[in-house]
């Protein structure tokens, strides 16, 4: 049979190295708008250009996602010199652009300068679980963290979408305790959530976010484009967007105090000087 060869338009950062020294991958999960191959645990999102872009994903234009669709679960799956071999299709990533979602490499200017800007509050409902009413009980980090994660219904539970949010902000400025990490490092090993979700929280451990979660953080000051990319984050997802938004504005929140306490207590210090 003659293979029909489609051509990537992007990929994720984190595609390149998960499929070098790889030689066969399996079917994971299919869905309307995207299907997931795992490699060694690790999943390798395919999905088409309208959709946001993950670390771990390969787009393609709608039509030849159309077709790599059909070939889902038909037979093996292998990898060699930039292409993914599947039943019917080849699916070239030599020639692909790479997308930067490291927000590290993204964003190099301080969070905390930046006032919290009011539109967060019109996304901040619909929201998969109260986290108000979490957020009161002021718990330690390493126990919110413990609380949260795989915390809600769905692919990507609601309370892992709330930990992609604080972390987002921490990957720029820190603020979460060291052993926050330690903790949600130990969950992750232990399986603690989804196959999808892990995923997503395993990249956001080392830096890597969707698309437009990067976009969200890199146009906090500018009222339009935040609202734009607020909007479309929320729209991800039954309430994904809106759980990792709510994160987000929470990481903000908690970002900002931090700050204050640490320049708060410099300044009395340097008054009692």
């Amino acid at each position: 049979m003659i293979k029909q060869v489609i051509y990537a338009r992007a990929v994720g950062e984190l595609v390149t190295t998960r499929l070098e020294g790889c030689h066969e991958l399996t079917y994971h999960s299919l869905f309307d708008k995207s299907f997931n191959l795992a490699i060694d645990g690790q999943l390798i999102h395919i999905g088409y250009v309208a959709e946001q872009l993950s670390p771990f994903s390969i787009q393609l234009r709608e039509l030849d996602f159309k077709l790599a669709k059909l070939a889902f679960n038909q037979g093996k799956i292998t990898y060699n010199q930039g292409k993914l071999i599947l039943d019917s299709v080849t699916i070239d990533v030599t020639y692909a652009k790479t997308k930067q979602t490291s927000l590290k490499q993204l964003i190099n200017q301080s969070l905390s300068q930046h006032e919290i800007s009011p539109v967060f509050h019109s996304f901040l409902e619909g929201t998969g679980i109260d986290f108000s009413s979490i957020i009161q009980k002021q718990l330690p980090d390493t126990e919110f963290i413990h609380y949260l994660i795989g915390r809600g219904t769905g692919l990507t539970p609601s309370g892992d979408d709330f930990i992609i949010g604080l972390l987002a902000v921490d990957t720029i400025e820190t603020y979460l305790l060291q052993d926050s990490h330690v903790v949600l490092k130990k969950m992750l090993v232990d399986k603690q959530t989804t196959d999808i979700s892990l995923a997503y929280l395993e990249a956001a451990t080392q830096g890597y976010f969707t698309s437009t979660i990067c976009q969200v953080l890199c146009h906090l000051s500018d009222k339009e484009r935040l609202t734009y990319y607020l909007n479309e984050l929320s729209e991800l997802g039954h309430t994904s967007g809106r759980d990792t938004i709510a994160g987000i504005f929470y990481g903000l929140c908690q970002l900002k105090q931090f700050k204050e306490a640490i320049y708060g207590e410099e300044s009395r210090t340097s008054t009692r000087r």
